[in-house]
């Protein structure tokens, strides 16, 4: 087991960051995995963007978290994609397209979806990065997310990450492609996903096409990143055109 520091160069980007949310400590459970390279291609293709390969298969993950804000804990679970600009494939700066998210509290969902321009809606979550780590989703009761360490297992490595960068949003009813920064940092737990010990439920549901193209593109879950407490913070949504560099 290692114990190390990561910080991830950041992302080209043009005005100060001023972040209008910071919250700490976060539980956080994250599984990567790969999807289908050309599925995603195309999906990405309207909001020009393309998904960073690795060997070849697209970058996703699910992540839930645990937090409180105002004296309010709540819980969220987003599904993301490493991604990068069409215009700028070759520049190595990554980036993330938030592909959908769910909050456990609607108010909050309401908040982010309506002031934010984030595609939150409301869902329930579970999420617990105490040995062995889950987090799992329902929409309406029914569950469509499900995921769990099958065995108590010791790390493969421990590192102290950072990450800040651009996260982009769903452009909808041909409006401005807009984004937000964030800040992710943390202690980080590493496993590696063991299918024939680990469990790992994807349900497409009617209400959320984003879990059918998970299925569609044929997402493998690959390793597991767990934070026992996290810092996060975000900016306001800004306009992509307003933001990047030329």
């Amino acid at each position: 087991m290692q114990l190390k520091s990561k910080t991830p160069a950041r992302a080209i980007t043009s005005p100060a960051i001023k972040f209008v949310a910071k919250v700490e400590p976060v539980k956080e459970v994250t599984l990567h995995g790969s999807g289908d390279l050309a599925f995603w291609q195309d999906r990405l293709a309207a909001e020009s963007l393309q998904p960073l390969p690795r060997e070849g298969r697209a970058q996703l993950f699910i992540s839930a978290t645990e937090a409180r804000f105002m004296g309010l804990t709540f819980r969220e679970c987003i599904i993301g994609i490493q991604v990068v600009r069409a215009s700028h494939a070759n520049s190595g700066d990554g980036a993330m397209f938030l592909l959908h998210a769910w909050n456990s509290l609607r108010a909050f969902a309401w908040i982010e979806r309506n002031l934010f321009n984030t595609p939150y809606y409301p869902g329930q979550i579970v999420v617990d990065p105490t040995a062995p780590a889950r987090l799992q989703l329902s929409e309406s009761g029914v569950e469509v997310i499900a995921a769990n360490i099958g065995t108590t297992r010791q790390p493969t490595e421990i590192a102290e990450e950072a990450w800040q960068g651009p996260i982009y949003l769903p452009t909808s009813n041909g409006g401005a492609q807009k984004l937000f920064i964030a800040r992710l940092s943390g202690q980080t737990e590493h496993f590696p996903f063991h299918a024939a010990e680990d469990q790992f439920l994807l349900q497409p549901a009617a209400t959320c096409p984003v879990i059918r193209q998970l299925s569609e593109s044929h997402f493998t879950p690959n390793a597991w990143h767990i934070r026992q407490a996290a810092a996060h913070a975000k900016s306001k949504t800004y306009r992509v055109s307003d933001f990047l560099r030329a």
